[in-house]
């Protein structure tokens, strides 16, 4: 059934089409299947590794790893990869985790603090 979910999942990244996610309380958010009203939203821009190594030096950001051991922690589940986005002028880490289900899910942590962001990152955007 996992590998079922995995190629169906895998095939609707690779169609390249939105999907949604279920929002929790504790930041955390389960991937989902696309919400029938779901609106476009602003992208975070994610860097590279060696630009990510360049703007934690000169912002004095939390390094990734820091943030990956955060991330795990607060979710209690197993870190997967982690990103360092910026949206607008809001700087994130995006982490991916597995959780002891085995379902995906996110969250983001402030890059300059390591806390957790409680909502979506496009949210966070300051207009």
């Amino acid at each position: 059934m996992r590998r079922v979910f995995a190629l169906l999942f895998g095939s609707l990244l690779l169609a390249g089409l939105p999907l949604a996610c279920a929002a929790r309380g504790d930041g955390v958010e389960l991937v989902g299947a696309p919400a029938p009203d779901a609106k476009p939203t602003a992208k975070p821009e994610c860097l590279k590794a060696g630009e990510t190594r360049e703007e934690v030096r000169a912002r004095h950001f939390l390094e990734p790893y820091a943030a990956v051991k955060i991330a795990a922690r607060e979710s209690k589940a197993e870190a997967l990869s982690a990103k360092l986005c910026r949206l607008g002028e809001v700087w994130i880490y995006s982490i991916t985790l597995l959780r002891h289900d085995g379902h995906t899910a996110h969250i983001w942590l402030d890059a300059a603090t390591g806390r957790v962001v409680p909502m979506r990152p496009h949210e966070a955007v300051k207009n």
